[in-house]
């Protein structure tokens, strides 16, 4: 049995260890977590930790867990107001995040229409990781190739993660349409 009460102590631990164990907990434990709502909350709170392990962590947990979240608009605009946040590495898992959950809604969307738009909000997403708005805090010049060989290799696993289950979904929309729009998106990462 997971104790969330352990966890949310260390999520709020002046010890960095703690913390980074607890986002490690979450991650693993999300699912089983008999209170979603303060795990959450939790998460959001180490968003803005000052080590930046935790703070991107926490963000991807977030992105992660979206299956397991009950209140999905919730974690959609927490998700939304972390793409605005003063913290580069913050910024590109939270549009990295939102790829992941636009994906996921796609597979579960009802008709063809929202299964189109939320796939290619997905792939806006994806593309906003690589936007001028995070090349203009200084990032690409001191880790650019490190961060972009980092997101190739990201974008590659989740394509070739969803895009089975995409395939599987897709209600005459020809697999490789999908597969070349993933394609040029993780092709734009490339340095």
């Amino acid at each position: 049995m997971v104790d969330q009460a352990e966890i949310h102590k260390k999520a709020l631990s002046r010890n960095r260890a703690d913390r980074r164990d607890a986002v490690h907990q979450f991650h693993n434990n999300f699912a089983d977590l008999p209170g979603t709502h303060q795990a959450r909350q939790d998460l959001i709170r180490l968003t803005s930790d000052k080590d930046h392990y935790v703070r991107r962590k926490a963000v991807d947990v977030i992105g992660t867990a979206f299956p397991h979240v009950p209140d999905k608009d919730a974690a959609w605009q927490d998700l939304h107001r972390l793409t605005l946040n003063k913290n580069w590495d913050v910024r590109v898992a939270a549009n990295y995040s939102l790829g992941k959950a636009s994906v996921l809604k796609a597979i579960e969307a009802e008709g063809e229409e929202d299964f189109r738009r939320e796939l290619e909000n997905a792939l806006k997403f994806f593309e906003n990781l690589n936007s001028a708005r995070f090349r203009g805090y200084g990032w690409c010049k001191s880790l650019g190739v490190h961060r972009n060989q980092h997101l190739v290799m990201a974008l590659d696993y989740h394509a070739f993660q969803f895009t089975p289950l995409c395939t599987t979904r897709m209600r005459g929309i020809a697999a490789d349409e999908v597969n070349t729009q993933l394609s040029t998106a993780i092709d734009s990462y490339r340095p």
